[in-house]
């Protein structure tokens, strides 16, 4: 699902206060200094070094990664620790693409565009929410290696976590970082023109991912706002959202309809990743989504009706809802189409009657009974 995260190099010996940085110190300046220590004097340590205690300290919570292969990195290990883990521990050799997105290791692991850009260590902190929306505050660092000294070849990542994230000072370090980078992504939104519809449509996922993270830790959000002297919102969640990203002074009307965008976008099960994709795919785009939520309210329906929802959305739901298991009076005639997933252990579960006209039905009849004419 959604996500928040703030990147940034290694700090230097002064900025590790116990203050800043809390129980995160001995594991990030544990890894530093064990970087430096192998590094000596060339660009970047060799993975040859990977060995001995102090590696062996850091292998539950730690990975590797080839990365010659720039758009598609190589799994070579992944720490035991990572099991409990949204999406599991990875196995060996596997392409980091290959994953899905609610792999809490992807998340982790993407930043290594980072370390490529910089060709230094780069260290990290962030919120992980899951499909069940349980929030997890992370932290760690990615270290750059290489056997030739002149480009790097492979990653090592050490990562730390804690399930706390509602007391996690790092929670607040993250959202009001989060806040700040969504901030100016949104400064080109002023005097925006019809050809950029794909920056505004990414700047209000930007949005919606700061929703989303502010959801888990609605203390610090809401002393964002009283900071900020904007006012929480109960029947439009979305406004203040904006109005901390866009200004307080932006255009009301404009501001008025992205926030019924998002709100309709959020009701139809949307996450922040897929919402550019959405806003393309519904007619109308944010116009049409302002038209959907309002009569939605003027019909008090609480959620959109699935023909507007996207695939993936729709997926998503499916996914969360409980399998059939009273099949008794299930069907209305004799023959019906249902709809049904596969189940954990690759068994089939009935979700439901498919609502569809009987001539598909018929259609399907005789297309299974030609199968049995033999």
């Amino acid at each position: 699902m959604d996500q928040n995260d703030h990147t940034k190099t290694m700090p230097d010996e002064d900025n590790f206060s116990s203050e800043k940085w809390g129980n995160k110190i001995p594991l990030q300046r544990r890894v530093y200094d064990f970087w430096l220590e192998l590094k000596g004097e060339r660009p970047w340590p060799s993975i040859k070094n990977l060995q001995g205690d102090k590696v062996s300290a850091f292998r539950p919570q730690s990975f590797l990664m080839d990365v010659r292969d720039v758009k598609n990195p190589t799994i070579l290990y992944v720490g035991e620790s990572f099991e409990g883990c949204s999406g599991g521990r990875p196995e060996k050799g596997i392409g980091l693409l290959s994953l899905g997105d609610a792999s809490f290791f992807k998340q982790v692991c993407v930043r290594y565009t980072d370390v490529l850009t910089d060709k230094d260590l780069v260290n990290f902190e962030g919120v992980f929410v899951d499909s069940q929306s349980r929030g997890m505050a992370y932290y760690g660092c990615l270290l750059p290696m290489s056997d030739s000294d002149t480009a790097i070849d492979y990653i090592y990542g050490v990562i730390g976590w804690s399930d706390d994230t509602s007391m996690d000072q790092s929670v607040k370090d993250a959202l009001e970082n989060l806040l700040e980078e969504c901030r100016l992504r949104a400064s080109s939104l002023r005097g925006i023109s019809g050809r950029s519809r794909d920056t505004l449509y990414d700047i209000l996922s930007d949005c919606l991912m700061f929703y989303s993270a502010s959801a888990h830790a609605p203390k610090v959000y809401h002393a964002i706002l009283k900071k900020e002297k904007i006012t929480a919102q109960r029947r439009a969640p979305m406004t203040p959202i904006l109005k901390l990203i866009l200004g307080k002074d932006f255009d009301k009307t404009r501001l008025t309809e992205y926030a019924a965008a998002l709100s309709y976008a959020t009701k139809s099960g949307i996450n922040a990743k897929e919402l550019p994709q959405f806003l393309k795919d519904i007619p109308g785009g944010i116009k049409g989504c302002v038209l959907a939520e309002r009569a939605m309210r003027q019909k008090g329906i609480k959620k959109p009706l699935t023909h507007n929802l996207s695939l993936s959305a729709a997926e998503n739901i499916l996914k969360a809802q409980e399998a059939n298991t009273r099949t008794q009076g299930l069907l209305e005639h004799a023959f019906d189409l249902v709809l049904a997933r596969k189940g954990p252990l690759g068994e089939t579960e009935i979700l439901d009657v498919a609502d569809v006209p009987r001539s598909v039905v018929r259609a399907a009849m005789i297309k299974a009974a030609k199968k049995q004419d033999i």
